[in-house]
Formats: structure tokens, C-alpha cells, sequence
């Protein structure tokens, strides 16, 4: 049996990584001739999105990580649409959905993506191993070691990677210019909104240390929205004086097309699933030095597809970046071979072995 009806359940307010995935991924099904259905909060840039590419949504008012009210409805939902499979996306539609067959006695199997690389805690052991689940997609092999502490079933684990879109250079737009930033300046950012395990701390610290060895010569963006450390991180930044050095821009949108006017991404986050911004930053052209983390050096493989320091170590990653640009023969060479590496990993691949998964399972 093949599949012809899925029903993607996710709880973010917000878009982010794991949201551009479910985009890259219901346009594909969608392509495939499989029928999409979004659950999401309603308001949300997902339902938004859903709605212009024609998508059908089923919206809620999210009040809390566990509904009854909302697991009721997606209960309802995945029966009056003959739904062949859930496939939720983060942890609290993962929730929505372990009560709604746990409880409310939906039978439809699910699938569960898992994109973070934190610990499961003991209270969610349960719901990792329902007995609805067929497979768990874990977005490195890290994350699926992670996982894999908490799920007695190891063969329902599975790792797909994260896939990104190539996109073409914007036309008409720079963030030099934007950002008033002189062509004279090395531009280094980074992509992440301002969450703590961003660890934001450490690029702030790796840019003081640049900016004290070479006066004049850095400049650095900070590109994504507020997070739960965006307060602790814009003080910090002013006690150092380094506002006029270091610029918080906000979500930029279709970013992807502009990242390729930086002259290099500094990604330096203390836990992270994968981390698609870098491989955005592969795809435009830009060489990166990352920590050495999570599913990270699965994609950052240090002197072959970029360079890699340890976590917090903000003297390692300014010798990093200084490496980098006193080294053009070994830029362009892991320019080369992270532009190969973000081919594989395109979001066709993702959702190509996505699709796979969804046939298997129904089999």
C-alpha cells in the first residue's frame, strides 16, 4: 500500500528550521500526488503558508503543550479524512498525538520527527514508545543516539538528514548596504534566533576577541529572531561596548539568498540537532567555523568541509576565523567540498526518503 493521505501535526507559533522542513516536504508529496493536511495553531506562519500554497489546514487555538480539546480534534480530523498516517513535527504535536490514540482511541500509526538533540526526559519515556509509533525520523545520527536512550525498539529508529534548497542570489538586496556595513570589513555572522542553546555568549566573545586583535576590520550580524535569551544577550553585548560592532537584524526573510554576502558564518551553539543554516551557508558560498556538537560535525567535517572548535571555547573559533581568512587556498577547498556535501543533502533527498519511510511503514 502506498500512502495517499497525511496529516502533518505541528505546534510552532513560529518559523523556524523544522517549518521550512515541513514546507520542503508537503510541496514534494503534494508533486508525488499525496494528499496534505497541516494541524497547526492557528495564526501561525505555517497555517499562512499552508493556506497560499493551497494546502488544507485544520487550525487550533494552542493553549498549553497538552489539549484534550486539540487531540479531540486531530482524533477527528485523521478519521473523517481517512488519514493513512500523522506525521508530527515537534514535541508538543507529538504530545497532541500520543493523546488522541493513548486516550481519545485514534488507530492511525504515527511517525515522529525529532530535530533537537536534548535529553528526553523520564516523563515523556511513555509516548516515545506507543505502540501507534512506526518510526521515529531523527535528523542526525546523533540525535538518533539520543533517542535511542529513552526507545526500547531501536529498529523504529531511523535518521534522515535535513534537506535545503539552492537558492539564487538576491538581485536587490545586500546586507552591507543594509546594515551599513563597509565594503572595507570582514562581514561574519550567524543564523539562529537568540535562544540559549545558541550559546550567543560565545559569538559575542569570539567578536570582542577578533575585534581587539584587528581594529577596523570586523563587522558582525546576528540574524534571527528574539529568543529566550535575547534580553541577557543585547545587555551583554552593550556591557562590552560592542553595539556598534555587533548588530541583532531581526528575522530577515528568504535570508537563504542573501547569506552569500557574508564572508563567513560563525556558528557557535552548545546543542544543535543539525543546524540547516549551515548548510544554507554551503550552498551560498560561505565558509564556516562551528562548534563541535550535536549532529554538527556530521555536517561540519573540520578541515574538510569547514572548521570546527570546541564548545564555548571563544579562543579556538577567533584562531578558527583568523585561519580562514589568512588561508585562501584552504577556503576555497572547503567552500568546494561543503557546496558537494549540501547537494546530497538537498530537500528533494529529504523528502524523497521521507516518502520512502511513508510506503514502508503502510507495507
Amino acid at each position: 500500500m502506498k500512502v495517499q493521505r497525511v496529516l502533518h501535526v505541528s505546534s510552532a507559533r513560529s518559523w523556524r528550521g523544522g517549518e521550512q522542513q515541513i514546507s520542503y516536504l508537503v510541496k514534494y508529496l503534494a508533486d508525488k500526488g499525496v494528499e496534505n493536511w497541516v494541524f497547526c495553531p492557528e495564526d501561525s506562519p505555517l497555517e499562512k503558508w499552508s493556506q497560499l500554497n493551497n494546502i488544507t489546514t485544520v487550525s487550533y487555538n494552542k493553549g498549553s503543550s497538552i489539549s484534550f480539546k486539540v487531540s479531540r480534534l486531530l482524533k477527528r480530523t485523521a478519521q473523517e479524512e481517512n488519514i493513512d498516517l500523522i506525521h508530527v513535527h515537534d514535541s508538543h504535536a507529538h504530545n497532541y498525538a500520543w493523546f488522541a490514540n493513548s486516550i481519545f482511541g485514534n488507530e492511525t500509526p504515527l511517525i515522529v520527527s525529532r530535530r533537537v538533540d536534548f535529553k528526553i526526559p523520564y516523563s515523556s519515556i511513555r509516548k516515545y514508545n506507543h505502540k501507534d509509533i512506526r518510526k521515529i525520523i531523527c535528523v542526525s545520527d546523533y540525535v538518533r543516539e539520543v533517542v535511542g536512550m529513552r526507545v526500547r525498539d531501536k529498529s523504529k529508529l531511523m535518521t534522515i538528514y535535513s534537506g535545503v534548497q539552492k537558492v539564487e542570489k538576491h538581485p536587490n538586496y545586500s546586507l552591507r548596504k543594509s546594515y551599513g556595513i563597509p565594503d572595507s570589513h570582514k562581514l561574519i555572522g550567524n543564523v539562529a534566533a537568540l535562544a540559549e542553546h545558541k550559546d550567543y555568549f560565545t559569538f559575542v566573545n569570539t567578536a570582542e576577541a577578533l575585534i581587539k586583535s584587528q581594529p577596523d576590520t570586523y563587522s558582525f550580524l546576528m540574524i534571527g529572531g528574539d529568543g529566550d535569551s535575547s534580553k541577557e544577550i543585547k545587555t551583554y553585548i552593550k556591557k562590552k561596548g560592542l553595539q556598534h560592532h555587533i548588530i541583532h537584524t531581526g528575522f530577515i526573510p528568504e535570508v537563504k539568498s542573501k547569506l552569500s554576502d557574508l564572508d563567513l558564518l560563525l556558528f557557535t551553539s552548545k546543542e544543535e540537532g543539525l543546524g540547516t543554516s549551515i548548510l544554507d551557508a554551503f550552498n551560498a558560498g560561505v565558509p564556516v567555523v562551528a562548534t563541535n556538537t550535536g549532529g554538527i560535525p556530521e555536517i561540519v567535517r573540520n578541515q574538510e568541509t569547514g572548521l570546527l572548535s570546541e564548545v564555548k571555547d571563544h579562543l579556538s573559533l577567533f584562531a578558527n576565523v583568523r585561519h580562514i581568512f589568512e588561508s585562501p587556498a584552504l577556503t576555497a577547498r572547503l567552500i568546494e567540498n561543503a557546496k558537494k556535501l549540501a547537494e546530497k543533502l538537498s530537500e528533494k533527498n529529504m523528502a524523497h526518503n521521507t516518502l520512502e519511510t511513508y510506503n514502508k511503514v503502510l507495507k
